[in-house]
């Protein structure tokens, strides 16, 4: 597995919370009592969204999540992306694994890098911004560490959906 398909939920560089419905088939913004759900930070740093056919290991039977670390993306969107890595986090005893990836398409890529070690060499700060996002924007969470591609892509071949 070089290449999977995500399906945004978040554009990058907005703020308010959409999830997919599967029973409903469409995408919703998350209510809080009258008004939109917003995270409690700045704006995503990426595409957020999750790899169809996955589901978490976490018992609420989810799908696995990625931030796609790309230009503004609509939600909806399907992007063909690459695996990085993967951002190990603890949510009340149970993981909740976020995948790091880039578009396939190297002209939708903002990083010059293929893997792990070339995102930790070239860019470190964006590992750094990508952890202290998570942290503040879901502080129920404790981050354990991060993860190569090759862990990235066993998670996604373990949560798949067969």
């Amino acid at each position: 597995m070089k290449h999977i398909r995500v399906v945004v939920e978040i554009p990058a560089g907005t703020s308010k919370v959409v999830v997919y419905d599967p029973k409903h088939d469409f995408f919703r913004v998350v209510k809080e009592g009258e008004k939109d759900k917003t995270i409690p930070y700045l704006p995503c740093p990426g595409n957020y969204g999750f790899i169809p056919s996955t589901r978490t290991d976490d018992g609420n039977a989810e799908p696995l999540d990625v931030m796609i670390l790309a230009e503004h993306v609509p939600t909806r969107t399907i992007v063909e992306v690459k695996p990085l890595g993967v951002l190990h986090l603890n949510k009340q005893g149970k993981p909740d694994d976020k995948i790091i990836a880039i578009p396939v398409d190297e002209e939708n890529r903002l990083l010059s890098c293929d893997d792990f070690v070339s995102l930790q060499q070239n860019y470190p700060e964006v590992l750094g911004i990508l952890s202290n996002w998570f942290s503040r924007a879901f502080p129920e969470e404790e981050i354990l560490g991060w993860g190569d591609e090759k862990e990235a892509i066993k998670e996604i071949e373990e949560r798949l959906i067969h």
